[in-house]
């Protein structure tokens, strides 16, 4: 997959930056409306991901011409610059496959935005206002030929002039943003609303594998509800579908385990 270096950041004012991007010598590509439509990811093809990251899927309509983009990537949730893996495709009928997708998926949260675009050679340097979140800068410093070492300075060059070092950071996705306003997200780790176990989704797959009591359909079912954890929403349709089972599973090391909490 392609690959982005990237930093996310509040901004009281996105005035204050265009003194800063003309001492970058930045120049301004175009301002556009985007609606971004997440969809539920079920599935990925190695598990083990998602210990690190939230694979994310988005269909993106641009207002002003009628493009669409499908955009998958992963990228692990940190204040600091960070790398994101990312997969996309220019679609042709954005309505029709967002009609698809959530037939199929079904949809997680809609983000709306405008963004000014601006370029400092390999660096995209979004100024965004999403609607009923605010305002934010973002960097994508994208590889594209140069070595890491390059864009690793560019990136840092950049953070740099725009005096981002003292920034308001923002290590989510406008999804988890917007969810987390909407109270679809707790910002709870799935951890703790657990109780005291520190449960993660490996430890959960062997738990569902080695009891006998969940076969293996009911155990694809509960799997794909603990990929889009945290939500409160999620964890008790786990719980209410544990009912039928045992309330305490043994662990692979011998302890117990209760998943009922009273929640």
């Amino acid at each position: 997959m392609a690959k982005n270096l990237e930093f996310k950041a509040h901004c009281q004012s996105l005035e204050s930056l265009y003194p800063r991007l003309s001492d970058l010598k930045a120049t301004h590509r175009e301002t556009i409306n985007q609606i971004d439509t997440y969809f539920y990811v079920t599935q990925v093809k190695d598990p083990s991901i998602l210990e690190i990251y939230k694979p994310r899927l988005k269909l993106r309509e641009i207002s002003e011409t009628g493009e669409g983009w499908l955009i998958y990537y992963e990228r692990p949730n940190h204040n600091e610059s960070r790398y994101s893996q990312y997969q996309l495709s220019e679609v042709t009928n954005p309505s029709t496959l967002k009609t698809l997708l959530t037939v199929a998926l079904g949809i997680e949260t809609i983000v709306q935005k405008q963004r000014e675009v601006w370029m400092f050679k390999n660096t995209r340097i979004h100024l965004d206002t999403v609607t009923d979140l605010g305002q934010f800068i973002e960097l994508e410093t994208v590889f594209q030929g140069q070595t890491e070492a390059e864009a690793i300075d560019e990136h840092q060059h950049v953070k740099n002039t725009l005096h981002l070092g003292t920034a308001d950071p923002v290590a989510v996705s406008y999804s988890d943003l917007v969810m987390q306003k909407s109270g679809s997200i707790s910002g709870t780790p799935a951890s703790q609303d657990l109780g005291e176990s520190k449960m993660n989704y490996s430890t959960y797959q062997k738990i569902l594998e080695g009891y006998e009591g969940v076969d293996s359909i009911k155990r694809s079912k509960l799997l794909r509800i603990y990929l889009h954890i945290p939500s409160l929403p999620k964890l008790r349709a786990i719980r209410a579908s544990l009912t039928e089972l045992k309330k305490t599973f043994r662990l692979p090391d011998g302890s117990l385990m209760c998943l009922s909490n009273g929640k």
